[in-house]
């Protein structure tokens, strides 16, 4: 990831301009509780034994950590694509900030059925993100 995508200076000035990196090993330090929306991610990770010998991915979340906004693998293991590549992680990211305004929406409408709608269609968009590819 280091030596592709998170050197290419588009990427860098993007995650520089618009997020706020964070590092997390989780095979050496497992899941922090308080980034809520990890949890899905979690289960992905418990699920393949594998896993605990590298786990890399790069993950778009909420600024207050609860909410999954984007992914830059998110493919099973058997239909995986070039996940950090430059072009993959600005794709990653501009869907992200997509999402982080749609679920500010939300928010605003939070408690009414109108809010409920919104986070319904909300997570059909990101459950998409999981379909296998074609």
């Amino acid at each position: 990831m280091r030596c592709k995508a998170l050197s290419d200076q588009r990427v860098i000035q993007f995650v520089n301009s618009s997020f706020v990196p964070l590092a997390v090993n989780v095979t050496r330090d497992g899941f922090p509780e308080e980034l809520t929306a990890m949890k899905h991610v979690e289960g992905i990770y418990k699920s393949n034994w594998r896993f605990e010998f590298g786990f890399a991915s790069c993950l778009m979340l909420s600024s207050d950590g609860a909410v999954f906004l984007s992914s830059t693998s998110t493919e099973s293991p058997g239909q995986r694509t070039d996940q950090f590549s430059p072009e993959r992680f600005m794709a990653a990211m501009h869907l992200a900030l997509v999402r982080a305004q749609k679920v500010k929406e939300i928010k605003r409408h939070d408690g009414t059925l109108i809010g409920m709608g919104l986070w319904l269609a909300y997570l059909a968009d990101v459950a998409n993100d999981f379909k296998p590819k074609q």
